[in-house]
């Protein structure tokens, strides 16, 4: 294997899924009810993953990043008017 790929191979992102739980939820002005029914969880398991007592399992994340991506969208729209 090459010096590059051992390199990238090495580097691992860790995402902080507390931080984009809250920040996506609260910047969307949703409650913990609605950002649960998005992600398709319950109540309980939502509030465990923004205090970080639980990570989102693959489904979960998957959604996650949607949520994360499209709020992205609406913030960048912004800035453009």
């Amino acid at each position: 294997m090459s010096r590059e790929k051992k390199q990238i191979k090495k580097r691992k992102t860790k995402i902080d899924f507390a931080k984009v739980c809250y920040q996506v939820r609260t910047n969307s002005k949703m409650t913990y009810e609605e950002m649960a029914t998005r992600l398709g969880i319950t109540t309980g398991n939502y509030r465990k993953y923004e205090t970080g007592e639980i990570r989102p399992g693959a489904e979960a994340s998957f959604r996650l990043a949607g949520l994360y991506i499209a709020f992205c969208q609406i913030n960048v729209d912004e800035d453009e008017l």
